[in-house]
């Protein structure tokens, strides 16, 4: 049997996997990102971990179509270079020639959210959709954008940065550089700093703050604190959830998709309170006759949607006419 290898290279960590022409993973493997090491030193390790899946999975780089690989930040299709990967702190790395000169396969990159997005239109929830968004939550927030059927990437290849979308003039400072992006206001990272500034005003010592600030998971932390009622949590949670469906009004005024599709760490613990806030954000402000044929849904496919985009998008690129 042939696969298809994929590889989603992360902040903290990178899966890769082995997928099937029906979207099955039938062999995966998850390593830590060593972040502290120069970028190819951290390539080479990616390399020697995906040689070793395929010695555990007994399949030899033969039976690989080819390899596609996610990475945060914007992949510049020109150059085929990584452009800005702020979570990675990499700025211009020739990451496409140097895979190539790693992999015995063809490769082929893309951004992580463009590959969670291609995931789901091919293997989840949006096959069959012509026009899709997706948003994904998580440290930083990701989009991707699907037209006709096909990934929308804009002449550079940065396309579907919906989370630098500025959403708040003179707002908070952003990883890229600039004030009052969504990504700033809204992602787990934004959310977390606002709950913990909020009940550090109760005193550092107060149970709120020391319960809230030791907790090793900051996702874990909102969830619990905004599914318990606590009022600050709450407050800070349905202000993200309004700038979300803000820019999601925003979005569907340009693009007018099919659907919405929403996922991430965040949307797995809370999605629902967050699907209903801001569709009734979109309900209440956009133009009438733009978003009620709009479908606004989450992903099932969870940490496996890049990997299954990586899927998609070697098939996309092998065998698509």
């Amino acid at each position: 049997m042939n696969y298809y290898g994929s590889i989603d290279i992360g902040g903290t960590k990178v899966r890769m996997g082995l997928i099937t022409a029906d979207g099955t993973i039938a062999f995966h493997k998850m390593i830590l990102t060593p972040v502290e090491k120069p970028w190819g030193e951290i390539l080479t390790y990616i390399n020697k971990s995906f040689e070793t899946m395929l010695r555990e999975a007994m399949v030899p780089y033969t039976h690989v179509y080819g390899i596609g690989i996610g990475c945060p930040g914007t992949f510049d299709l020109k150059r085929e270079v990584i452009s800005f990967a702020p979570n990675l702190k990499w700025r211009n790395i020739p990451i496409k020639s140097h895979c190539e000169s790693l992999f015995p396969v063809p490769i082929w990159f893309e951004n992580d959210t463009n590959l969670s997005t291609l995931g789901v239109a091919h293997f989840g929830e949006g096959r069959g959709i012509n026009n899709i968004i997706g948003m994904f939550i998580g440290t930083g927030i990701g989009g991707g954008i699907i037209i006709d059927k096909k990934l929308y990437v804009g002449s550079s290849g940065s396309a579907g940065e919906i989370g630098h979308i500025i959403i708040q003039e003179h707002g908070p400072r952003c990883s890229c550089g600039s004030r009052g992006c969504l990504e700033a206001v809204a992602s787990t990272t934004a959310i977390y700093k606002r709950i913990r500034r909020m009940y550090a005003r109760l005193g550092k010592t107060s149970p709120l703050y020391t319960h809230f600030a030791s907790s090793k998971n900051r996702t874990y932390a909102i969830a619990q604190a905004y599914n318990s009622g606590e009022p600050a949590a709450v407050k800070v949670v349905d202000s993200a959830c309004y700038s979300i469906g803000t820019t999601l009004v925003n979005l569907i005024h340009i693009l007018a998709p099919d659907m919405i599709v929403l996922g991430g760490g965040l949307y797995e613990l809370i999605g629902t309170a967050i699907i209903e806030k801001a569709a009734s954000i979109i309900r209440k402000t956009a133009m009438p006759g733009t978003c009620e044929q709009v479908k606004i849904i989450g992903t099932a496919l969870g940490e496996n949607a890049p990997l299954l985009g990586g899927a998609a998008l070697v098939k996309m690129n092998l065998f698509t006419v």
